[in-house]
């Protein structure tokens, strides 16, 4: 059988294997885990490369990929490797062209966010020309498809929507005894949660970034209008914020007074305790979306999720059947309505959990997203072929 060889271009921020707080790098090594037999596969990240080659899976050291010379170093890498089939490089428009020129192959820009390719990173004439050298251009939801497609009208036709996906072996609901009594003492260490007496807490969770974007003051402001107070816990899983700074003096200031856990980045292998132990995720956006991976692992975990009804959010969140959708997410009283909802309705919660586990297994698998990667990787290597 023959073999498409692929090198997958990670932004070269973060090394491999992908620690919290590298989403890309994270996307990136769960697809190069996933692709199909009959392609091998090299994935590059900081200082490290990743290789796949007939099933059999090796990591090895890379020292010069790093900083302002990391493209430099991965296409010498690639070309002493022998070069490759396809090269696929993730969110970063600006070397698209310098790829092509360099090893004369079919491209896929992967794009996660429009961000790269705003003035303050590329001219208009350099964002479409790096548009134009792709062969092909893969976004996370068809939201970015088509707001990519309202700012540059040539790409239409030359873009596919490849939702990511979500390693439910990773992220699932508590499955043993050994998972519920980790569950129950990370509950009464962190909220005091003792479900033996009754007392039990509604945890909300919030996983992310700690900016004005995605909304953590409006929960705060939400959570405080809720009554009784004592009622709902909140953790927030990202870089505590500085209280020297304008924005994380108004948090703690909101914050003051509430149940509320700051427990800062957490290692992949942590993060799947922490949904379990939760009872629903808060996705507040402020601002545009383009998917939204957390609600897929909230979900996973079989946890509902609160979100903005926006952009690419309302991909990841079914409303009503995994989670509910806030139309008003600018006003910290529409949020509060959504949580006190869940919060005083258990049987709505499970409900919508146990769906959210269903959805992500059948629609959100890893092995489904690779594999539509892999389907178009032939694709371009057929149409190569054939020239």
């Amino acid at each position: 059988m023959n073999q498409t060889t692929v090198a997958l271009i990670a932004p070269g921020l973060a090394g491999l294997p992908p620690q919290a707080a590298t989403s890309i790098e994270i996307y990136l090594y769960d697809v190069w885990r996933h692709l199909p037999e009959g392609v091998d596969v090299r994935l590059y990240a900081r200082r490290t490369v990743l290789v796949r080659t007939r099933g059999r899976s090796a990591r090895r050291k890379l020292p010069a990929a790093l900083g302002p010379g990391y493209l430099a170093a991965v296409l010498r890498d690639i070309q002493r490797s022998g070069g490759t089939d396809i090269v696929q490089v993730d969110n970063r428009p600006a070397a698209i062209v310098r790829v092509h020129d360099a090893l004369g192959q079919p491209t896929v820009l992967n794009l996660h966010s429009l961000t790269f390719l705003q003035p303050r990173s590329l001219s208009a004439d350099q964002a479409r020309q790096a548009l134009a050298t792709a062969h092909r251009i893969v976004v996370n939801s068809h939201y970015l498809a088509a707001a990519l497609e309202r700012q540059f009208q040539d790409v239409r036709g030359h873009v596919d929507v490849i939702y990511p996906g979500v390693d439910s072996t990773h992220f699932h609901p508590c499955s043993s005894a050994v998972e519920r009594r980790a569950r129950d003492l990370l509950r009464r260490s962190q909220s005091g949660d003792e479900p033996s007496s009754g007392r039990h807490r509604m945890i909300v969770l919030f996983v992310g970034r700690i900016v004005p974007r995605k909304g953590l003051h409006l929960v705060l402001e939400a959570l405080r209008s809720l009554r009784p107070q004592s009622a709902f816990a909140l953790w927030v899983v990202g870089h505590p914020p500085q209280p020297t700074t304008e924005y994380g003096a108004r948090l703690f200031h909101l914050a003051a007074g509430l149940p509320v856990r700051w427990l800062g980045y957490l290692r992949r292998e942590e993060l799947p305790a922490v949904y379990r132990a939760a009872d629903l995720l808060v996705c507040m956006s402020q601002q545009p979306e383009a998917f939204g991976l957390v609600n897929l692992e909230a979900g996973a975990s079989g946890l509902p999720v609160v979100g903005s009804r926006a952009w690419g959010i309302v991909e990841s969140v079914q409303d009503g059947y995994t989670g509910l959708l806030v139309k008003d997410y600018t006003d910290p009283a529409a949020i509060a309505k959504a949580l006190r909802e869940l919060g005083e309705d258990s049987a709505m919660r499970l409900e919508l959990g146990a769906h959210a586990v269903e959805w992500a297994r059948k629609s959100f698998s890893w092995t489904r997203s690779a594999g539509q990667f892999a389907t178009l990787y032939g694709r371009l290597v057929g149409r190569s072929a054939r020239r």
